[in-house]
């Protein structure tokens, strides 16, 4: 009897063992790509994201940690178009041959692509386009199709499982979006201000006019003169809403607000970056309750 039970207990162990083995270890640039790995790794994967998401991504600190993190894993994602190249030098670090390196940005139609001879006179221009493309949950789809793909890549038995659980996140994204578009009906084409030059596939995907940025360039803090250009531009548009970030300072946005009829609110960029944003398509629906009761109160 003694024996059958340490048997058994050593079968456990082995089939614990290796479903722990079985998964995949990915290690992604933000809590955004981790939210959608999740959605189609399931049970198959193990994620770890570097950036936190009340960070600003722009900037985050390196840690000698995260190369281990990406020595043992076998994919790593990026956000890509340079907004994450603090991961560059962690990827190198790692030395690991077997690691398969995901730019999600590849099949994005990028926006704010620059014309103009970049230098430093335009502030903190990105000189592939704008790279905040997951803002739009269109390219939420994009991102989750190449994430199966390279999942179905270095796992080819479970490309059934990974295909069935895109299909689901499609599905989804689809049904919100269509809640989404209910919610905004006539607050389509509203004329708001944001802090930085990270809304643009936002408002691109459902609908919001931004005429205005609390920074005069990316990357710049608001000089007195400018905030004065901005409390024109909000008095002339009718501007009822200030979105900013909570890792960017509420000074600005809320002197704005005291001088004008517009309301600074709080916004989400990320999975994370307030607390009641979980998952990637929470990003959406926190935003637009929060816009909307705004833009409400205020007509």
């Amino acid at each position: 009897m003694i024996h059958r039970t340490i048997n058994i207990l050593i079968i456990l162990i082995f089939l614990v063992s290796n479903s722990a083995f079985a998964q995949i270890n990915v290690v992604t640039s933000t809590t955004d790509l981790k939210s959608i790995v999740d959605a189609i790794g399931g049970e198959k994967v193990k994620t770890f994201s570097i950036a936190r998401g009340n960070q600003n991504i722009h900037s985050v600190e390196v840690l000698p940690s995260y190369i281990m993190k990406i020595t043992k894993a076998r994919m790593y994602v990026k956000i890509g178009m340079g907004l994450d190249q603090w991961a560059d030098p962690l990827i190198e670090g790692a030395r690991n041959e077997n690691l398969f390196v995901l730019d999600c940005s590849k099949n994005i139609t990028k926006l704010d692509v620059p014309t103009f001879k970049i230098d430093a006179s335009h502030g903190d221009v990105h000189p592939y386009g704008n790279p905040h493309y997951w803002l739009d949950p269109n390219n939420g789809i994009i991102i989750a199709n190449d994430i199966t793909a390279a999942l179905s890549k270095l796992s080819p038995g479970d490309a059934l499982y990974f295909a069935k659980r895109r299909d689901e996140f499609a599905q989804l994204i689809e049904t919100k979006m269509a809640e989404w578009a209910n919610m905004m009906g006539q607050y389509k084409d509203t004329k708001i201000m944001v802090y930085h030059d990270d809304w643009r596939y936002f408002a691109e995907a459902f609908g919001f006019d931004i005429v205005g940025f609390v920074e005069p360039k990316p990357g710049l803090e608001p000089t007195p003169s400018h905030l004065y250009k901005l409390m024109n531009i909000i008095k002339t548009n009718n501007v009822k809403l200030i979105g900013f970030q909570p890792y960017f300072s509420d000074q600005a946005p809320n002197s704005l607000a005291s001088e004008t009829k517009a309301k600074a609110v709080k916004l989400a960029t990320s999975v994370g970056c307030v607390d009641s944003v979980l998952s990637y398509t929470d990003i959406f629906d926190y935003n637009l309750r929060a816009m909307i009761a705004i833009i409400k109160a205020g007509k």
